[in-house]
């Protein structure tokens, strides 16, 4: 088993689509995907938004804000991942290995089994994308659990 750690962004203004989180696997390791929550804390009208979750040879750009993810086990433990938040411009090609429907009046959860888990190689990217400009601008917070393997 290897390090594990989250990333998290809290309160982020969101009024366009974009790539909500996105962790680069270091060149020398892979990463396992454990758990994604993304919740919004400003709107009270229903809403459905489509939810993304995609594996890429590159990651998105655009205003993107850098995230340090925490150890899980060990607070002083360093991630080896690049993890930034919020990019405007989304990534694309890829696979998207995961899709589902978030109504933004509840929370969006991903906790897959063990078995099911999604495996980011060396060197790639994983992208939690925001496909949709919301009717209003939302206040989103976005956490993702992941460990690095190698």
């Amino acid at each position: 088993m290897g390090s594990i750690y989250v990333a998290a962004r809290a309160e982020a203004s969101v009024s366009v689509p974009q790539d909500l989180m996105t962790i680069r696997a270091p060149t020398s390791a892979a990463v396992i995907i454990h758990e994604i929550k993304v919740i919004q804390t400003s709107d009270t009208d229903s809403e459905q938004i489509l939810v993304r979750l995609r594996r890429t040879p590159q990651g998105g750009s655009g205003a993107g804000i850098a995230v340090i993810p925490r150890g899980l086990q060990d607070e002083s433990i360093t991630s080896r991942c690049l993890v930034t938040a919020n990019n405007t411009t989304q990534a694309t090609g890829g696979d998207i290995v995961h899709v589902d429907g978030w109504n933004v009046l509840g929370g969006w959860h991903y906790l897959p089994a063990p078995e099911h888990r999604i495996v980011v190689g060396p060197g790639d990217f994983f992208n939690v994308q925001f496909d949709k400009t919301p009717n209003s601008p939302l206040t989103v917070s976005t956490m993702v659990v992941f460990e690095e393997i190698g």
